[in-house]
């Protein structure tokens, strides 16, 4: 954030950094996981499903808030 102390390095170092990259290998290892234990997912029933939907929902839209608001306070958009 503008008026941090070292923030112009932070920013920086944080540019090089491609960020789309990251999910990428967290969304691979989650998809082995699950399809991994498929069978035992499976006995579960549709509870299970629910609450997954729920929290990978939960999770996101709180990931897109939080980032929403740290761009707004950067700026963005322009």
């Amino acid at each position: 954030m503008p008026g941090m102390p070292y923030s112009k390095e932070i920013l920086a170092a944080v540019g090089k950094v491609n960020f789309l990259a990251l999910p990428t290998p967290i969304i691979a290892f989650t998809s082995l996981s699950i399809a991994k234990d498929l069978d035992a997912f499976r006995k579960q029933g549709w509870r299970i499903v629910a609450a997954a939907l729920i929290a990978l929902f939960c999770v996101f839209f709180s990931a897109v808030i939080i980032a929403e608001v740290c761009l707004r306070i950067q700026g963005f958009p322009r």
